[in-house]
C-alpha cells in the first residue's frame, strides 16, 4: 500500500511538471513579436578610433547609430604634442574597425601605433590634402577640411557597411549643412583682412589666414615658439617694430600653450590697440566643431570692427 501511494505520488509530480512546461511553452509562443524580436543580439556597431577629437566628430556625426566613435586626444588630455599613449591605447588600436589620423607628423604616436595595425581601415588626412613636407599640420582650420574628410569617410564607411550607405550620404549632407554658415563668416571677414598684416604666436590658424589674402608678419617668432624655442632678439625686435609702425591690424594667440615671451608679445600688442583672437589647437570640452570655429570667427570679425 505504501508502494502504491509512492507510485501515485511519483505519477502526480510527472503530471504538473508537464503542465508547467506546457504552460511555459505556449506562454512563449503567445509572446508579443516586438518582445520576441528584443532578445536577438543587436548588429556588431563598427568601431572608430581617430587620433584627435574634432575628426572623432566628423566621423560620430556620419556613423551615427551604426558606430560608435573613440576619440584618443581631446579637451580632457592637453596638447596633443605632448600625448604619451599607453598600454590601453594600444588596445584601443587593436580592436579598431576604421583609425583616423591627421598625420604630418602632428601625431606622430598614431601613426606608430596605426602601422601596428595596417590591415585595419585607415584614413590619414594628410594624404586627403597631398601634404608635403613643410606644410602647415593643423589641418582642421583648413575652410575645406570637413567637406573632404566627411566624403573620405562615407566612402570608407559604405565600403565596409555597404548595406547603410545612403544613410552616411545622407548624414553627411545633413552635417555639413550644420556647417554652412561658417562659409559665409569667412568670406565676410576676408574683405575686411584682404592685403592687411596679422602677427601670430604660433601659426596654429595659419591655414585659416591662407585663404583671406593677408600678409603673416614676423613668422620666425611663430616657428620658434612652436618648435619650443625662444625667438631671438632680431625676431622680438621685429614683432614690436611691426606694433610700433602701426602695421599691424590682428594678432592671433594660441591660448593653449604660452610662455613669458608670448604674453610679453601679446601685451604689446594690446597696448598698441591691436586686437587679440585666442585660438587652441584641441577642441574645447564646451563646444562642438561649429560653435568652436565660429566663436573664433566672430572674435576676429568683432575685433576688426572695434
Amino acid at each position: 500500500m505504501k508502494q502504491h501511494k509512492n507510485i501515485n505520488g511519483w505519477l502526480g509530480l510527472i503530471v504538473v511538471v508537464s503542465l508547467v512546461g506546457l504552460i511555459l511553452h505556449q506562454a512563449v509562443l503567445a509572446r508579443p513579436a516586438s518582445f520576441q524580436q528584443s532578445t536577438v543580439a543587436s548588429p556588431k556597431k563598427l568601431k572608430i578610433v581617430s587620433s584627435l577629437s574634432v575628426y572623432g566628430e566628423m566621423a560620430q556625426a556620419i556613423v551615427g547609430k551604426y558606430g560608435e566613435v573613440v576619440n584618443i586626444v581631446g579637451p580632457h588630455n592637453g596638447d596633443p604634442h605632448d600625448f604619451e599613449p599607453t598600454l590601453q591605447t594600444a588596445k584601443t588600436y587593436a580592436q579598431a574597425d576604421l583609425i583616423i589620423s591627421n598625420g604630418g607628423g602632428y601625431d606622430e604616436w598614431a601613426h606608430n601605433l596605426s602601422a601596428a595595425h595596417a590591415k585595419t581601415p585607415q584614413i590619414e588626412v594628410s594624404h586627403l590634402v597631398s601634404y608635403q613636407e613643410g606644410d602647415n599640420e593643423h589641418f582642421w582650420y583648413r575652410p575645406q577640411i570637413a567637406q573632404v574628410v566627411t566624403a573620405a569617410l562615407v566612402e570608407q564607411l559604405s565600403r565596409q557597411d555597404e548595406q547603410h550607405q545612403a544613410y552616411y550620404q545622407r548624414r553627411a549632407q545633413n552635417y555639413l549643412a550644420t556647417l554652412a554658415p561658417l562659409q559665409q563668416m569667412r568670406d565676410d571677414i576676408k574683405s575686411q583682412l584682404a592685403g592687411k598684416m596679422i602677427l601670430t604666436t604660433e601659426p596654429v590658424y595659419d591655414n585659416a589666414l591662407a585663404g583671406w589674402s593677408v600678409h603673416i608678419g614676423d613668422q620666425e617668432f611663430a616657428q620658434a615658439v612652436e618648435a619650443g624655442n625662444d625667438p631671438s632678439p632680431q625676431a622680438i625686435e621685429q614683432w614690436n617694430r611691426a606694433l610700433e609702425k602701426k602695421r599691424v591690424s590682428l594678432v592671433i594667440e594660441n591660448t593653449q600653450t604660452t610662455n613669458r615671451i608670448t604674453q610679453q608679445a601679446v601685451k604689446k600688442a594690446r597696448q598698441a590697440g591691436v586686437p587679440v583672437v585666442g585660438v587652441t589647437e584641441s577642441q574645447p570640452a564646451e563646444k562642438n566643431y561649429y560653435q568652436w570655429q565660429m566663436d573664433i570667427l566672430q572674435a576676429i570679425k568683432t575685433g576688426l570692427e572695434a
